[in-house]
């Protein structure tokens, strides 16, 4: 980061050093770094002058230039994260074009981003990756061993050898009951994580116990139940499968079969991302979306937007048809911060529906269990009532995808 924006209220990030303007009249934005700072945006009588190529810093961060700042964990990238500058580098342009055309007396009419004029949507997706608890128990208590927790490792135990025969993680028709119940249908990401020939050490044995797979008949009959009940199904990638598009293709066509229709919607295991090998993977494959840009250690805008975007191939210069609608928001990295999840949840929400995007938020189907993760699904249901009663349009990725692509 070069340094800062300033925008009326607003202060932003900018990745490379602008020019300076000169010229006489009111300055719109200043930019800073260190003691430094200069106009960068001024109106004068002849237009607007802007010191930075706002098209082209937007299509940098939208092509995974932000990438480079995730690992370090600082508080600089914790600040990019939760801020969508692309989207304020669209306002800022937006607002330029508006002011010159209403001195030159020209009308400009801006279309709305969403349905029936909707303000704002939220996209609702889940991640099935276990759909059976196994290691976990013990991994559970030595994690709270670790947090001196000593009457949940205890639970952890006694839930072992009570539990037999129960799978605490099988929660798909407590999720379906809650969508149900507030009418709305999301987007459901079933993971085939097969064992390959290099994992048969014993600790990938011990997770594999666990994994989604479509070999299971409980989990191909619910794959086909959900599909044909109108939500929309899309595969959950395994890991091996993010660089490997004959893989990919291998996994589409299996969830194909069961479902008797063509995934349209994808999402990296772990939100393992490497740009743009993935996106060229699952275009090949055939996937319409992709929704793995978001964060598995915080919240906010992986991709310094909250608006869907057409992905583009940096490498080779081009534009792909696959349409990336990012993730904002996973359960897990709300409800096990120290700060209040709803207002952690707030906070993006809020600058969701300021600038007019989407919140995509992800709740795996094992968190519906208020036993293991008390909270979770009450969260869910919060989130959805809030937007609802705020305007959004609260939908799946599907539609959004479809949306936004015939928009």
């Amino acid at each position: 980061m070069e340094g800062a924006i300033h925008y009326g209220r607003e202060v932003f990030p900018l990745f490379e050093v602008p020019i300076k303007i000169d010229a006489k009249g009111k300055t719109i934005a200043t930019f800073s770094s260190g003691v430094d700072e200069y106009p960068v945006i001024v109106e004068s009588e002849t237009g607007i002058e802007i010191g930075f190529d706002v098209l082209n810093e937007a299509g940098h961060l939208l092509s995974g230039f932000l990438e480079r700042y995730w690992p370090a964990k600082t508080a600089e990238a914790r600040y990019i994260a939760r801020t969508p500058t692309v989207d304020i580098y669209e306002k800022i342009l937006m607002d330029c074009i508006e002011s010159v055309a209403r001195r030159r007396g020209i009308k400009v009419a801006r279309k709305d981003f969403w349905p029936d004029g909707r303000k704002f949507a939220l996209g609702l997706s889940h991640d099935v990756d276990l759909y059976r608890k196994t290691v976990q128990y013990f991994s559970h208590f030595i994690r709270h061993l670790e947090d001196y927790e000593f009457k949940e490792a205890a639970k952890q135990v006694q839930k072992f050898f009570m539990g037999m025969g129960k799978n605490p993680y099988w929660n798909f028709e407590e999720m379906k009951k809650i969508e149900e119940q507030l009418k709305v249908k999301s987007s459901i990401y079933f993971l085939n994580q097969k064992a390959s020939a290099s994992q048969w050490n014993l600790q990938a044995r011990l997770l594999q116990s666990g994994a989604c797979r479509f070999d299971v008949p409980a989990i191909r009959k619910t794959i086909k139940q959900f599909s044909d009940s109108g939500w929309d199904v899309g595969l959950h990638q395994s890991i091996e499968s993010y660089k490997n598009e004959p893989l990919l293709r291998v996994e589409k066509g299996e969830l194909d079969a069961i479902t008797q229709k063509s995934a349209t919607g994808v999402r990296q295991h772990y939100l393992k991302v490497d740009i743009p090998d993935i996106w060229l993977a699952q275009e090949a494959a055939g996937f319409d979306y992709d929704s793995s840009m978001g964060f598995t250690t915080t919240i906010g805008f992986r991709s310094a937007t909250c608006f869907p975007f057409r992905v583009f191939d940096s490498r080779n210069d081009a534009p792909l048809r696959l349409i990336e609608i990012p993730l904002a928001i996973m359960e897990r990295e709300v409800l096990t911060k120290d700060k209040d999840p709803w207002e952690l949840c707030m906070e993006i929400l809020e600058t969701v529906e300021k600038y007019g995007g989407v919140a995509t938020i992800l709740w795996h189907q094992r968190f519906f269990n208020e036993d293991e993760f008390p909270g979770y699904a009450k969260l869910y249901e919060k989130i959805i009532g809030y937007c609802q009663e705020r305007g959004a349009w609260v939908t799946s990725l599907s539609d959004v995808h479809e949306w936004w692509a015939g928009r």
